[in-house]
């Protein structure tokens, strides 16, 4: 029985894994076609308007993280991307259960950071060049990784709220259940004690009867 479980729970964390890279792989391939496009047929710091005063492609090459932070610190940002790295595998080796939107979660997260990592170790930067102008405010440049990145984080942090109240629901389902089972077993109690005293009763009038004959 032990062995059978602990093959299920394999299975389903293979599985798992499976579905996460899979996801991961997708967003990656996107992610580097795209930049790869854009360094091919782009020329940097000029202006490629798609939808004026809303959308364009915008090449540029980023040496910071998300709103130019920590500029210049290509080495600091690709050790912190690989420790991100190192504890999401942790998280994902220890899933034997996973929703599918913590999966597309996990899975765009990782795609996201390993599409900005390799294009720190390649170009010591990282290729933005979707331009958004939004209310006469423009919005940073961004690229496939970053949008599989805050996507991810805002998947990941829904389906944990969500898993959340499916908990205290299955617990005040149970708790539920648990009640009831006490109410059932104490009408089942007093049901055996009225037809156990209304036996006793029998057999007393019964006795009472056979000594009056006598």
């Amino acid at each position: 029985m032990k062995k059978r479980l602990s093959k299920i729970i394999k299975l389903n964390h293979s599985k798992i894994k499976s579905n996460i890279i899979q996801i991961a792989t997708i967003l990656l391939i996107l992610d580097q076609f795209t930049k790869i496009l854009v360094m091919t047929n782009l020329k940097e710091l000029k202006d490629y308007i798609i939808i004026k005063n809303f959308f364009s492609l915008y090449y540029i090459k980023n040496t910071g993280a998300a709103f130019s932070i920590l500029e210049n610190q290509t080495i600091v940002l690709i050790i912190l991307s690989l420790i991100i790295l190192v504890i999401l595998n942790n998280y994902i080796s220890l899933l034997t259960k996973s929703s599918k939107l913590e999966k597309l979660s996990l899975g765009l997260i990782l795609g996201g950071i390993l599409g900005n990592l390799i294009d720190r170790l390649l170009y010591n930067s990282v290729i933005d060049f979707l331009s958004f102008r939004i209310f006469n405010y423009n919005f940073p440049v961004f690229n496939i990784a970053d949008i599989g990145i805050v996507v991810g984080v805002t998947l990941f942090v829904l389906s944990t709220i969500i898993d959340n109240i499916s908990e205290k629901d299955a617990k005040k389902i149970d708790i539920e259940a648990e009640i009831k089972k006490i109410e059932d077993n104490t009408k089942t109690i007093k049901s055996k004690k009225k037809t156990t005293s209304t036996k006793k009763k029998t057999s007393k009038k019964t006795s009472n009867k056979r000594k009056t004959k006598q």
